[in-house]
């Protein structure tokens, strides 16, 4: 999909990272799981700091992490 090839592209280049994990975590929510999924992967490759605490809550499924991926339960 073109949406995660640009997602890793993103993150590899490390172009304006800080303006690269509000866009890469904004497609945390999108409708389709792979687009989803690789920009979660996407957010670990940029390797920011300001990338863990949301990886944190991901991985611990907290209400915050379920709330940026659009879901509520």
């Amino acid at each position: 999909d073109e949406h995660s090839s640009a997602l890793i592209a993103l993150a590899k280049l490390g172009v304006e990272q800080e303006a690269s994990v509000d866009l890469i975590a904004k497609h945390l929510a999108a409708k389709n799981q792979e687009v989803s999924e690789t920009a979660a992967v996407a957010l670990g490759i940029l390797a920011r700091t300001e990338s863990l605490p949301l990886l944190i809550a991901l991985l611990r499924d907290e209400p915050e992490a379920r709330r940026r991926v659009g879901r509520q339960e």
